[in-house]
């Protein structure tokens, strides 16, 4: 009976793991998430201002 009582203590103790771990995973994946955003926006006006250059380019040399 002891043997039950412990391994049910260990298998606790993995999923307490695997729920922090998780937690730790979804926290990093908002976080890049974040960034992603952060950096579309900061590339978005100059990439609007490139292929405005590449439409006025190609319209003169077609």
């Amino acid at each position: 009976m002891t043997w039950i009582f412990v391994a049910v203590a260990v298998a606790f103790a993995g999923l307490v793991v695997l729920a922090v771990l998780t937690a730790r995973v979804l926290r990093a994946a908002n976080g890049l998430s974040r960034e992603i955003a952060q950096a579309r926006a900061r590339i978005a006006p100059q990439e609007k201002a490139l292929h405005a250059r590449i439409a006025t380019n190609g319209a003169s040399e077609g």
